[in-house]
């Protein structure tokens, strides 16, 4: 078996160690290389005429990426779980404890336990790469750093900026990571090499050794009052806390359990809070909510790893894309695009909604290099108007002529959509590939008049302006494979998670949420409460409740979505009459015009809006006494049932694909294991008998799809009986 580390000495005393895991894009530290390294170290220990040990990759785009997923899965015992942190923990201490100084030099990710191997080090080396960062992702599946690092990071550059990365998974580039004190040499990539010869050569001088300790102690007032005065730590852990509670509702146990960990490790010395943190990674290392959310992390990076680029691929980068059809989704589009250094052409007659496009990607590239905090303030906006700069707009007719890749986002507002497809195909030259975000027609549908429809594809971007966190490819009956394969490595490309899925109207994600909002407008048709309902599926998990997504989706495409899925699908689609009643009212949009169900003022809480509360009470003047477990299970099985519809007739991947679709797409709570896992959980057989009896008491929509009822009659479960098929979607291109 291939050795993942290698030690080297130089002539100038200093030992290299070089981790390099064999037949894999990234580095982990699974048990193997944790046992390597663990004899190296003790060979390190003895080992005379060593001056410094320098630890790096040989990844070029890698530090050490985290643990193995696969490995943290299969730990389902509290004293294994344990014993596992212990591991790990006592080989960070033989890091911090050898001999001579230690320098991690970090290139590329730097994540989980290869940012807490890099604490260990005395020095860390970073390039100024956007490829470097550093992250302790471990909270988001359900645990907290197992190998020192709810220990030693908040120790080295103060609980204040510890905390956002222990507990909320926050990712620092190199720069900000240089300015806290975290990383100690900041080097060009260019210049690495000489940069790590400097420090090795100069490490050992007292006035290095004093500039690095001044370097990591440079912080202010606030910081000396938050972290030294009781009243400010008191203050800072509360507002963690609080922070907390809004992110997850109260519903996952590791984020207010690593605040704790912080705050009763700093009262103590390292080796009492590594001893805590050995103890609460041993509670919930074993739990539910862990190994759902490690299970959709494990089937995202398979279908990263399933659509990586092959020799087939036809295009060259960069490269080109256009969008046909101004508006703010065609803005937040073209943001995702530019952000991956995509120069987009956005294409419209009409000045106003180009204007509008513009604003929407500004908006969007901000809100990005905000949320992933890339360099400092003056240069992440000096990087977001480098970025505009990738985004043209015009009304020429001729612009869009030469791209590669034409987004069209006009025929969803088409009387003949496929007319309006097939003249776009005309006016283009070359052989571009033309994708439709048409969320109302199947790809078949719109691809009837193309010359082409090999080169024609329906995509729906969601939630693009924050990197386009779900690509929904949905290919037709004569899409090329080339086609597709292509679209996914573009998706990839830009930040996405690209899923193939079967062609029906609506494709996958929408056709199974219109329900599940639709059922909630009926629910507030009966007479609950739209705030209420939103509450409770807040409490349930959910980031937003029903009406909110309304808000944000737009009340009026809500409206005509549940309007074109009732022609396809027939009476369970059935529009509330609800949004029949607020269809007279234009100013009532949602969050685009400031009034929906909500009210969104600027620089003020959304509070709900009490002119649609009158107007509901007046159209409806019901009353409802349904408890909140109804108001949640109604909507929600809607939603399972569609899915269950969608498997049977293979529109949806398998359930593991359709459940991480639905979490990245609108937010299903990750720590349920998404929606079909959650069924799974309650029993397939006791939701037919409930939806049987809301079939009873509400209507025919709540009848139990085919294959639910089936899996209740055979006592099955969705992921034994459904995940060994292969839809006809989601079979991977041939290699050419």
């Amino acid at each position: 078996m291939a050795r993942a580390w290698k030690l080297t000495m130089r002539e100038d005393e200093v030992a290299e160690l070089v981790l390099d895991l064999p037949e894999a894009a990234d580095n982990t530290l699974n048990v193997n290389t944790l046992e390597e390294l663990n004899d190296l170290l003790r060979e390190l220990r003895d080992r005379s005429g060593v001056r410094c040990l320098v630890v790096r990759s040989a990844k070029p785009e890698c530090f050490i990426a985290g643990s193995d997923l696969n490995e943290l899965y299969e730990i389902n015992d509290p004293a294994a779980a344990e014993q596992h942190c212990a591991s790990g923990q006592q080989l960070m201490d033989r890091i911090e404890s050898l001999p001579y100084p230690t320098i991690a030099v970090i290139h590329g990710s730097c994540s989980g336990s290869g940012l807490e191997l890099a604490l260990a080090c005395n020095f860390r080396v970073a390039t100024d790469s956007p490829k470097t960062v550093f992250s302790l992702p471990e909270v988001s599946h359900g645990v907290i750093p197992a190998f020192g690092g709810t220990q030693r990071l908040p120790r080295l550059i103060g609980a204040q900026r510890a905390l956002p990365m222990l507990v909320f998974g926050e990712t620092l580039g190199p720069v900000p990571a240089f300015e806290i004190g975290l990383v100690d040499f900041l080097a060009a990539e260019a210049f690495l090499e000489e940069t790590v010869k400097t420090v090795t050569t100069g490490i050992g001088r007292r006035r290095t050794r004093k500039a690095v300790a001044r370097h990591r102690k440079a912080r202010g007032l606030r910081d000396w009052f938050r972290e030294r005065t009781p009243l400010g730590q008191r203050l800072m852990y509360e507002r963690a806390k609080r922070e907390a509670l809004r992110r997850t509702g109260g519903n996952q146990p590791a984020p207010l359990e690593c605040i704790e960990v912080v705050r009763k490790g700093l009262s103590v010395n390292i080796h009492r809070g590594l001893t805590l943190e050995r103890e609460v990674f041993g509670l919930l290392a074993p739990a539910r909510a862990s190994k759902n959310l490690i299970r959709l992390e494990l089937t995202r990076q398979s279908v990263r790893d399933g659509h990586a680029p092959s020799a087939m691929m036809r295009f060259n980068e960069p490269w080109r894309v256009g969008i046909h059809g101004a508006g703010e989704p065609a803005g937040r589009i073209a943001a995702a695009f530019a952000v991956s250094g995509i120069t987009t052409v956005i294409q419209d007659s009409d000045w106003s909604r180009l204007s509008a496009s513009y604003a929407a990607a500004a908006a969007g590239c901000r809100s990005f290099g905000t949320r992933r905090k890339l360099t400092v303030r003056d240069l992440r906006e000096r990087e977001m108007r480098l970025t505009m700069h990738r985004i043209i707009a015009t009304a020429a007719s001729t612009a869009l002529r030469d791209e590669q890749i034409v987004v069209e986002t006009v025929s969803e507002s088409s009387s003949e959509p496929a007319a309006a497809v097939a003249a776009l195909e005309q006016a283009l030259t070359g052989k571009p590939l033309i994708v439709s975000t048409n969320r109302r027609d199947s790809t078949d549908a719109l691809a009837s008049g193309l010359s082409h429809p090999e080169r024609f594809s329906g995509v729906r971007f969601f939630d693009p302006a924050h990197g386009a966190s779900l690509v929904e490819i949905v290919p037709g009956t004569k899409t090329a494979r080339e086609t597709t394969a292509h679209l996914a490595r573009l998706a990839l490309q830009i930040g996405g998670l690209p899923v193939i899925v079967g062609d029906c109207a609506g494709s996958f994600i929408n056709r199974v949420v219109i329900p599940y909002l639709n059922d909630a407008a009926v629910l507030a048709e009966e007479g609950v409460d739209f705030a209420r309902i939103d509450q409770v599926f807040c409490d349930y998990g959910m980031p937003i409740g029903p009406f909110q997504l309304i808000d944000e989706l737009g009340i009026h495409t809500v409206r005509g979505l549940t309007e074109a899925y009732a022609a396809a699908y027939g009476e369970r689609m059935r529009p509330s009459g609800l949004f029949a009643a607020l269809k007279a009212h234009d100013a009532l949009q949602g969050r685009r015009t400031g009034k929906g169900f909500y009210l969104y003022a600027q620089n003020r809480r959304q509070r709900a809006n009490s002119e649609v509360t009158a107007r509901i009470s007046r159209a409806f003047p019901h009353r409802s006494n349904l408890i909140d477990e109804d108001v949640l299970r109604r909507p929600l099985y809607l939603m399972l049932n569609e899915t269950a519809r969608c498997l049977e007739e293979q529109i949806a991947p398998t359930p593991a694909i359709a459940d991480l679709a639905l979490v990245t797409a609108i937010g299903f709570p990750a720590f349920r294991g998404g929606i079909l896992r959650w069924a799974d959980e309650l029993e397939p057989r006791e939701i037919v008998k409930t939806m049987t009896e809301y079939t009873r008491r509400f209507g025919p929509r709540y009848r139990p799809a085919a294959l639910l009822k089936d899996l209740g009659e055979r006592r099955a479960y969705f992921y034994d009986a459904v995940a060994h098929r292969t839809p006809r979607a989601q079979s991977p291109p041939p290699e050419s």
